[in-house]
């Protein structure tokens, strides 16, 4: 009898180790990132390059960041959700789920997803220095952000100077709480003053089909998590695309889908 345990448990070894050997794909290097694809998620690598090489023209780490990517069935309102895995409060990498039924027609929309998903695996919501509460994420320990968001505010024509950050409150429990806001308000003191919401970050909370870009909020905010930081985009409510954005128009991708 214990014999015969002894076998099922080596069966269920080498059956576990042929899964992981036919179900995963080599990892690939794109600037900071090692990324290691599902047998099924390879349709998309074309689509996740892209994205890890434009994150690694904006920061830089001491270590590689390993992102594991693998396709998923979801709701239909879920294109994709990632998490960020850290230790000792650096982020060594993370996961990325795909729901490919559900991804954009065209390659630039999928392009802006990943890079968002990437965004929440280099810590974005996820990182345990982002603390929120009443939606508003807190900022003791998050400096270098607080003064990027208050510089922001400034330049869009805001006068005030807040001590938290909004954030999203409109989306469904797995993403409010987690993005940048893009709602316009009224100063929390009572004046009238309009403060704007941040309508083409790629860390806003919903990705709709435009081009976004990385603001020096989100590199504020990596700057505060221990990245180092190579350059940003300065931000405009009234544009919608990077300066020499790797592509320049859509275009159907007859192979990724």
């Amino acid at each position: 009898m214990k014999g015969k345990l002894i076998l099922i448990l080596i069966l269920i070894i080498i059956v576990g180790m042929i899964i992981v050997l036919f179900s995963t794909h080599e990892v690939k290097d794109y600037g900071i990132f090692k990324i290691t694809y599902s047998k099924e998620a390879q349709r998309y690598e074309k689509e996740i390059s892209n994205a890890a090489n434009k994150w690694s023209e904006y920061i830089d780490n001491d270590e590689d960041i390993k992102i594991k990517v693998s396709l998923v069935n979801a709701e239909k309102n879920t294109v994709a959700y990632a998490n960020s895995d850290v230790k000792k409060n650096k982020v060594v990498g993370g996961n990325i789920f795909i729901a490919y039924k559900n991804l954009p027609y065209f390659f630039n929309s999928r392009v802006n997803v990943i890079m968002h998903e990437i965004g929440h695996v280099l810590g974005i919501g996820t990182h345990p220095k982002w603390k929120v509460e009443n939606y508003e994420l807190q900022t003791e320990k998050l400096q270098k952000t607080l003064k990027s968001f208050n510089e922001l505010q400034s330049k869009l024509g805001c006068k005030s100077n807040f001590n938290k950050i909004p954030l999203e409150t409109k989306s469904g429990p797995g993403s409010a709480k987690s993005h940048w806001d893009t709602s316009d308000r009224t100063n929390y003191e009572g004046s009238n003053d309009k403060c704007r919401g941040l309508k083409n970050e790629v860390m806003r909370y919903k990705m709709d089909g435009g081009k976004y870009y990385i603001s020096e909020l989100t590199t504020a905010y990596l700057d505060d998590l221990g990245f180092k930081i190579k350059k940003f985009d300065e931000y405009d409510n009234n544009r919608n695309y990077f300066d020499d954005y790797f592509m320049t128009k859509e275009f159907i991708c007859g192979t990724c889908m």
